[in-house]
């Protein structure tokens, strides 16, 4: 009593306990004004009586802190409550060793309130809890027996993994235990949780039954059939029908102990496809030929199959344009020889001769095309003709499908396609002038014959027509050069050519921009301008010449890969070699195209036109010493030869036209 007295006073909870209460308060307060003796003994009284009368007031009691493992776990009523929590404990875990894993406690008298007190069933869970030695496991009963215990996820792991391991992949199965498996949650000792190793033994132990639904496919050969004919000579043979086997499926229920089989049931069995019989034709005729012409047939040996022995190789064996036989062009009527007797089903162009009619037919909407989009140009819009050209490429495009896929029309559906696109285009410009542009509105008066400037037209026109016909020969020219290295050379200069087209359309349109803009200056006699305009062409076309230069020539050849997939390794290099030769000369190229476009626009037609024959003469030279050195690289090297011939006349031929240009304006 002595000891939870000194206990209460040291922790001050006589004040504590004095201050709740009123009547001990004021008792408290007379005491002080009397003697010191009497206040002492008072006071101590006094004190007695608040702590009891407080304890039984307000429910304090007497309990224990128990410290258990360093930690504090709870307040108890008395020692005896850890004895049976201890005993909860033992019995929750399973182990026979586990009363000797539980510490002893640390008590420390204390005072709390009674509904503070911890449970013996608290208590157990939290010895459990502050317990090193103790985990939360799984232990593996088979058939009522506990084999090991171990880790919760590893365990269910292990006996899945053994449960589902033989399994046949593809098919329906079902796999179970033979004997009666389970796990149980539950606390153990870490002394004796089982390692992966060992719990991946006793998973191996264990006996699986699996069933399974099995479909097994097999081939079901196909027969074969000869059928003779009277059409085709004898040792002719030609599959007509090729054989192809069926397949007959059969379903079994499989049933297997720890993978090996134990009985088989067969479910159904069924042809999933019927096989197709093989038919081969074979010839039954005799050679129309007597024994001694066929004797003098084979004496000769090979022959040309054209009578008359002129003919073109118009196509290489293999060079991919639509078939990989050889094409012999030869003149109308010439006689073909035959292995046998037969008929020829087709002889001509395969619907070349069709195209070229068609487009022919039809030239008069690409006439109004760029007729109307040349006005246009002239007055400064070059915009609009540019919108109206792309809807007609689109348009081209889609009619192309509709009459070559859908209608069937071959090649003549192709031209079809782009008479019908011009024509759209060459009416939509036709329109906004009429709409746009009414000063271009043709009146009666209008459509009065001037000689002049149809004279004037007459000879810008027909040199400028020239000089592109005179650009296609030197073109054929080479193209035949080329045709005697093989189907190699074709392909890399045809794919090398469709690269450097698709770079150099700026000069293009360098030199249609200076056609149209010296036309104009000229009009309104401002020859300085014309100056200033092929000054800034220059800067323009050089500085361009050497970028597209440099692309062509380090990293053309992968441009290549856009057009050839077959014999690649061999292509491609001389694909490259081609863009080097061209990508050196693009200034030139440059110059061709501006300086040419823009004398005409200044109303000079055949001298432009020298500058097409320059570029015959430079090609034709080139491309007869390729034939005679049978060269790749001289064929290669003959267009940048042409231009530079046209350059440096074009060149000579700048300061002939501005000084007489000068003196036709009178400047």
């Amino acid at each position: 009593m002595t000891v939870i007295f000194r206990d209460i006073l040291n922790k001050e909870t006589f004040i504590e306990i004095l201050s709740q209460n009123k009547f001990f308060g004021r008792l408290f307060a007379f005491i002080k004004g009397k003697k010191l003796l009497v206040r002492a003994l008072s006071l101590c009284l006094i004190g007695m009586l608040a702590v009891g009368v407080s304890i039984v007031s307000a429910g304090i009691t007497l309990g224990f802190k128990v410290n258990y493992a360093g930690n504090f776990i709870a307040t108890i009523r008395s020692s005896a409550v850890f004895d049976d929590a201890k005993s909860i404990a033992v019995n929750n875990i399973e182990s026979s060793n586990a009363e000797g894993a539980i510490e002893q406690p640390n008590f420390k008298m204390t005072l709390t309130v009674s509904n503070r007190l911890c449970s013996a069933l608290k208590l157990a869970d939290a010895i459990i809890e502050n317990t090193n030695d103790i985990v939360e496991a799984s232990a593996l009963v088979v058939n009522g027996e506990t084999l090991l215990c171990g880790d919760a996820e590893a365990l269910g792991d292990c006996l899945e993994k053994r449960r589902t391991a033989f399994e046949t992949n593809g098919a329906v199965n079902s796999s179970e235990f033979t004997d009666e498996v389970k796990t149980e949650k539950g606390y153990y000792l870490k002394s004796e949780i089982a390692s992966a190793e060992e719990l991946e033994a006793a998973a191996q132990k264990l006996n699986v039954k699996t069933v399974s639904v099995i479909t097994t496919d097999t081939a079901i050969p196909f027969t074969t059939k000869t059928v003779k004919t009277k059409d085709e000579l004898i040792g002719y043979s030609s599959v007509k029908t090729a054989g192809q086997n069926g397949i007959n499926r059969k379903t079994e229920n499989v049933e297997a102990l720890n993978g090996e089989v134990v009985s088989r049931a067969e479910i159904k069995t069924e042809v999933i496809k019927e096989p197709v019989e093989q038919v081969t034709l074979v010839g039954t005729a005799k050679s129309i030929a007597t024994a001694a012409q066929r004797i003098s047939a084979r004496s000769k040996g090979l022959i040309c199959p054209l009578t008359g022995g002129s003919f073109v190789i118009s196509s290489y064996y293999g060079d991919g344009r639509g078939h990989k036989g050889m094409d012999l062009a030869a003149d109308r009527g010439t006689g073909i020889y035959a292995a046998s007797a037969g008929t020829v089903v087709s002889s001509g162009f395969d619907g070349a001769y069709g195209y070229i009619m068609i487009i022919c037919a039809g030239i008069f909407t690409q006439v109004l095309y760029n007729l109307v989009s040349s006005i246009l140009r002239a007055l400064g819009n070059s915009k609009t003709p540019l919108y109206f050209l792309i809807l007609a490429a689109v348009l081209n495009i889609v009619l192309d499908l509709v009459f070559i896929i859908f209608f069937h029309w071959g090649a003549p559906g192709a031209a079809w396609a782009t008479v019908v696109s011009q024509g759209v285009s060459g009416l939509l410009c036709l329109i906004y002038i009429w709409k746009a542009v009414p000063e271009l509105k043709m009146k009666r008066e209008d459509w009065h014959f001037d000689k002049y400037i149809a004279g004037k037209q007459i000879s810008v026109g027909i040199p400028m027509g020239l000089q592109f016909s005179i650009t296609a020969i030197g073109t054929m020219m080479v193209q035949s050069s080329l045709n005697i290295l093989g189907s190699y050379a074709v392909a890399a200069f045809t794919a090398g050519s469709k690269i450097e087209s698709i770079f150099t359309q700026a000069f293009v349109a360098i030199g249609t921009a200076m056609s149209t803009y010296n036309a104009q200056n000229i009009g309104a006699r401002k020859l300085d301008r014309v100056r200033k305009g092929f000054r800034s062409a220059d800067v323009i076309g050089c500085t361009y010449g050497v970028l597209v230069g440099f692309i062509l020539f380090f990293v053309g050849k992968y441009f290549a890969y856009l057009f050839i997939s077959d014999n690649a390794e061999v292509v491609i290099p001389m694909v490259e070699t081609y863009l080097q030769c061209v990508g050196m000369f693009m200034i030139p190229l440059y110059v061709v195209n501006s300086y040419r476009n823009g004398f005409q626009g200044m109303g000079y037609g055949l001298l432009p036109m020298l500058s097409g024959v320059a570029e015959l003469v430079g090609r034709g030279i080139m491309a007869i010493v390729a034939s005679n050195k049978k060269s790749y690289t001289m064929a290669c090297m003959a267009s940048p030869f042409a231009w530079i011939v046209a350059t440096v006349l074009l060149i000579g031929l700048y300061f002939y036209v501005m000084k007489d240009m000068k003196k036709k304006l009178c400047l």
